[in-house]
């Protein structure tokens, strides 16, 4: 986890840590080529960024949170961001790493954040879920619930469902973020 804060450039005048994991200063880089800053110069509001490959203070997938510095006219005079490890929260999603059970959350373009069947510290690599049939139902709605049979979706479970292979899904929008969560329980357990 870290903070910085950057000039209207986007170039860090204070950065916490002050230095990366090879010991180079972190102070007076440019960020400038990153979407969020360029949200933040557009919107003048606070703008949540999707996951990234992170570089600066470490080099594993991040999520960030930005707010522009604004003074009286309205007029951007910096911004502060501060971001986390998404391993972070693999560490509390993995707790519920059970059998035909994975909680995972996506952000909007179906990058994954954190899944519950990655063991804490194992996320290192940015991975997307966008081709896959939970984010394309999340995207379809912000919030759902129902059962897969096979390829079948159904917000009712059909008659047979406990002597089927199936699953359990919901799923919730973040306001503000647009990221998806999702619970995926398998049926099977049910059927023993």
């Amino acid at each position: 986890a870290g903070m910085y804060i950057a000039d209207p450039m986007a170039r860090t005048v204070a950065f916490d840590p002050p230095v990366n994991s090879a010991g180079a200063k972190l102070v007076g880089l440019s960020f400038a080529d990153r979407q969020y800053y360029h949200d933040l110069m557009t919107t003048k509001a606070r703008v949540f960024r999707d996951v990234y490959q992170a570089r600066g203070g470490m080099s594993v997938p991040a999520v960030a949170i930005g707010v522009p510095v604004l003074d009286r006219a309205a007029a951007v005079k910096g911004f502060v961001l501060g971001w986390f490890d998404v391993n972070r929260l693999n560490t509390i999603f993995s707790r519920y790493n059970q059998s035909g059970c994975e909680m995972v959350i996506v952000d909007r373009e179906g990058r994954l954040i954190c899944s519950s069947a990655y063991a804490a510290g194992t996320y290192e690599e940015i991975v997307t879920l966008a081709n896959s049939r939970e984010f394309q139902l999340a995207q379809a709605d912000r919030q759902g619930r129902g059962y897969f049979v096979g390829s079948q979706f159904s917000a009712a479970p059909p008659a047979d469902v406990f002597l089927r292979e199936g699953e359990y899904l919901a799923f919730e929008t973040v306001p503000g973020a647009n990221w998806k969560i999702w619970n995926r329980q398998s049926l099977v357990p049910l059927k023993q």
